[in-house]
Protein backbone atom coordinates (compact mmCIF):
# COMPACT_ATOMS: atom_id res chain seq x y z
CA UNK A 1 0.00 0.00 0.00
CA UNK A 2 1.27 3.44 -0.74
CA UNK A 3 0.95 5.35 1.77
CA UNK A 4 1.70 8.92 0.07
CA UNK A 5 1.43 12.02 2.99
CA UNK A 6 1.09 9.30 6.03
CA UNK A 7 3.20 10.75 7.95
CA UNK A 8 5.20 10.23 10.75
CA UNK A 9 5.25 6.37 7.93
CA UNK A 10 4.44 3.69 10.00
CA UNK A 11 6.69 1.35 12.16
CA UNK A 12 6.79 -2.40 11.65
CA UNK A 13 3.98 -4.39 13.74
CA UNK A 14 1.76 -1.10 13.54
CA UNK A 15 -1.77 -1.57 13.48
CA UNK A 16 -3.75 0.14 9.83
CA UNK A 17 -6.83 -0.06 8.54
CA UNK A 18 -7.10 -0.51 4.45
CA UNK A 19 -10.67 0.10 3.69
CA UNK A 20 -11.79 -0.41 7.59
CA UNK A 21 -10.04 -3.69 7.28
CA UNK A 22 -6.96 -3.46 10.68
CA UNK A 23 -4.06 -5.15 9.47
CA UNK A 24 -0.46 -5.21 10.96
CA UNK A 25 2.41 -3.67 9.19
CA UNK A 26 4.61 -6.90 8.57
CA UNK A 27 7.53 -4.53 6.45
CA UNK A 28 8.27 -1.02 5.01
CA UNK A 29 10.01 0.71 2.48
CA UNK A 30 9.80 4.03 2.27
CA UNK A 31 6.47 5.19 1.44
CA UNK A 32 5.15 1.69 0.84
CA UNK A 33 3.81 -1.12 3.76
CA UNK A 34 3.48 -4.53 3.48
CA UNK A 35 0.86 -6.48 4.94
CA UNK A 36 0.03 -10.29 5.53
CA UNK A 37 -3.81 -10.54 5.02
CA UNK A 38 -4.64 -14.40 6.19
CA UNK A 39 -7.40 -16.41 4.26
CA UNK A 40 -10.24 -15.50 7.02
CA UNK A 41 -9.46 -11.77 6.52
CA UNK A 42 -9.74 -11.87 2.24
CA UNK A 43 -12.74 -14.34 2.34
CA UNK A 44 -14.94 -11.53 5.08
CA UNK A 45 -13.52 -8.67 3.08
CA UNK A 46 -13.13 -6.93 -0.62
CA UNK A 47 -9.12 -7.09 -0.20
CA UNK A 48 -8.74 -9.93 -2.08
CA UNK A 49 -10.41 -7.82 -4.89
CA UNK A 50 -8.20 -5.37 -5.20
CA UNK A 51 -5.66 -4.25 -8.02
CA UNK A 52 -2.46 -2.45 -7.85
CA UNK A 53 -3.69 1.47 -8.03
CA UNK A 54 -7.14 0.88 -6.92
CA UNK A 55 -7.50 4.03 -4.06
CA UNK A 56 -7.95 2.46 -0.57
CA UNK A 57 -8.32 4.66 2.36
CA UNK A 58 -5.76 3.95 5.17
CA UNK A 59 -6.33 5.46 8.40
CA UNK A 60 -4.04 4.60 11.91
CA UNK A 61 -5.23 3.05 14.59
CA UNK A 62 -6.75 6.00 17.28
CA UNK A 63 -4.46 6.34 20.37
CA UNK A 64 -6.23 5.85 23.75
CA UNK A 65 -5.41 9.59 24.76
CA UNK A 66 -6.68 11.01 21.24
CA UNK A 67 -9.74 13.56 20.87
CA UNK A 68 -12.48 11.20 20.24
CA UNK A 69 -14.89 12.38 17.00
CA UNK A 70 -16.43 9.96 15.22
CA UNK A 71 -18.29 6.85 15.86
CA UNK A 72 -16.45 3.47 17.41
CA UNK A 73 -15.10 1.02 15.08
CA UNK A 74 -12.45 -1.27 15.62
CA UNK A 75 -11.22 -2.44 12.04
CA UNK A 76 -12.90 -5.88 12.19
CA UNK A 77 -15.14 -6.05 9.01
CA UNK A 78 -18.53 -8.04 9.63
CA UNK A 79 -18.63 -8.40 6.14
CA UNK A 80 -18.93 -7.30 2.31
CA UNK A 81 -21.89 -5.34 0.83
CA UNK A 82 -22.39 -3.89 -2.52
CA UNK A 83 -23.23 -0.27 -3.53
CA UNK A 84 -26.79 -0.76 -5.38
CA UNK A 85 -27.70 2.97 -5.61
CA UNK A 86 -25.90 6.85 -5.88
CA UNK A 87 -28.34 9.64 -6.37
CA UNK A 88 -25.93 12.52 -6.51
CA UNK A 89 -27.35 15.60 -5.91
CA UNK A 90 -25.67 19.81 -5.50
CA UNK A 91 -25.21 18.80 -1.15
CA UNK A 92 -24.97 15.56 -0.92
CA UNK A 93 -24.73 11.84 -2.06
CA UNK A 94 -27.02 9.22 -1.44
CA UNK A 95 -25.66 5.40 -1.36
CA UNK A 96 -28.05 2.95 -0.78
CA UNK A 97 -25.54 -0.86 -0.18
CA UNK A 98 -27.05 -4.28 0.49
CA UNK A 99 -25.56 -6.08 2.88
CA UNK A 100 -25.74 -9.53 4.66
CA UNK A 101 -28.67 -10.67 6.61
CA UNK A 102 -26.44 -11.51 9.46
CA UNK A 103 -24.56 -8.08 9.73
CA UNK A 104 -28.39 -6.26 9.03
CA UNK A 105 -29.39 -7.13 12.44
CA UNK A 106 -26.74 -5.03 13.73
CA UNK A 107 -27.42 -1.75 12.17
CA UNK A 108 -29.64 0.84 13.54
CA UNK A 109 -31.38 3.49 12.09
CA UNK A 110 -29.41 6.72 12.90
CA UNK A 111 -26.60 4.43 14.30
CA UNK A 112 -23.29 4.27 12.48
CA UNK A 113 -21.65 1.90 9.89
CA UNK A 114 -18.16 2.18 8.25
CA UNK A 115 -18.15 1.14 4.71
CA UNK A 116 -14.38 0.49 3.68
CA UNK A 117 -13.32 2.35 6.59
CA UNK A 118 -15.15 5.45 6.34
CA UNK A 119 -17.71 5.89 9.51
CA UNK A 120 -21.64 7.08 8.67
CA UNK A 121 -24.59 7.46 9.83
CA UNK A 122 -27.31 5.51 8.81
CA UNK A 123 -30.29 7.42 7.78
CA UNK A 124 -32.44 4.46 6.37
CA UNK A 125 -32.72 0.72 6.80
CA UNK A 126 -35.09 -1.54 4.67
CA UNK A 127 -34.24 -5.49 5.54
CA UNK A 128 -30.51 -5.61 4.22
CA UNK A 129 -30.39 -2.47 2.42
CA UNK A 130 -28.91 0.74 4.39
CA UNK A 131 -28.84 3.99 3.22
CA UNK A 132 -26.44 6.75 4.55
CA UNK A 133 -25.65 10.18 3.33
CA UNK A 134 -21.67 11.57 1.88
CA UNK A 135 -21.10 14.94 1.91
CA UNK A 136 -18.75 16.67 -0.03
CA UNK A 137 -15.66 16.40 1.96
CA UNK A 138 -16.70 12.70 2.62
CA UNK A 139 -16.24 12.30 -1.62
CA UNK A 140 -13.47 14.17 -1.39
CA UNK A 141 -10.77 12.46 0.76
CA UNK A 142 -11.94 8.75 0.62
CA UNK A 143 -12.62 6.34 -2.07
CA UNK A 144 -16.00 6.67 -1.46
CA UNK A 145 -16.50 9.46 -4.02
CA UNK A 146 -15.31 6.67 -6.85
CA UNK A 147 -17.44 4.11 -6.06
CA UNK A 148 -19.82 2.92 -8.44
CA UNK A 149 -22.93 0.67 -8.49
CA UNK A 150 -22.01 -2.53 -8.20
CA UNK A 151 -18.96 -2.02 -6.30
CA UNK A 152 -18.60 -4.48 -3.15
CA UNK A 153 -17.04 -2.57 -0.02
CA UNK A 154 -16.18 -3.55 3.15
CA UNK A 155 -18.88 -3.73 6.14
CA UNK A 156 -18.57 -3.14 10.21
CA UNK A 157 -21.57 -2.59 12.29
CA UNK A 158 -21.29 -0.45 15.64
CA UNK A 159 -19.36 -1.67 18.04
CA UNK A 160 -22.10 -0.98 21.26
CA UNK A 161 -24.90 -2.78 18.82
CA UNK A 162 -22.85 -5.35 18.19
CA UNK A 163 -22.22 -5.64 22.13
CA UNK A 164 -25.86 -5.17 23.32
CA UNK A 165 -27.00 -8.05 20.73
CA UNK A 166 -24.24 -10.78 21.75
CA UNK A 167 -25.36 -10.03 25.66
CA UNK A 168 -28.99 -9.67 25.20
CA UNK A 169 -29.04 -12.85 23.37
CA UNK A 170 -26.37 -14.75 25.88
CA UNK A 171 -29.23 -13.68 28.90
CA UNK A 172 -32.42 -14.78 26.82
CA UNK A 173 -30.44 -18.08 26.27
CA UNK A 174 -29.38 -18.26 29.48
CA UNK A 175 -33.40 -17.44 31.18
CA UNK A 176 -34.47 -20.04 28.75
CA UNK A 177 -32.18 -22.94 29.57
CA UNK A 178 -32.75 -22.01 33.25
CA UNK A 179 -36.62 -22.46 32.90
Amino acid sequence: VGLVDFLPLPQLGESIAVNGCCLTVAGCDGPQAQFVATAETLSLTNLSRLKVGTMVNVERAMRADSAFGGHMVSGHVDGVGEITRIVVRPEQTEMTVRIPAIVAGDVTHKGSVAIDGVSLTVCGINGTALDVILVPHTLTVTNLGRSQVGDIVNIETDLLSKLVRHHVTQLLASRKDNS
